[in-house]
């Protein structure tokens, strides 16, 4: 039930939806078997990857927001694993 931005969020309401990027007190990461299966899974379910990090001794990680801006990431397996 998709709402469009700037439309009112209920009756009598004087502020509207946006879907702007923004922060949430609760951020959650996925870890993963498989990264980049994983991430084009959640970007077509309308997810964005605003950055991704690979190499070094870490796993790979993806800074992913959902549709209505709340952050969250994918994180792949620990090199080696």
């Amino acid at each position: 039930m998709e709402k469009a931005a700037g439309t009112l969020p209920a009756k009598g309401s004087t502020d509207v939806r946006r879907y702007e990027r923004h922060w949430t007190p609760l951020h959650i990461d996925f870890h993963v078997g498989d990264f980049e299966i994983s991430l084009a899974r959640v970007m077509s379910a309308g997810a964005k990857c605003e950055e991704k990090f690979e190499g070094g001794g870490r796993p790979t990680i993806a800074f992913c927001s959902d549709p209505f801006g709340n952050g969250f990431c994918i994180l792949g397996p620990k090199p080696n694993d």
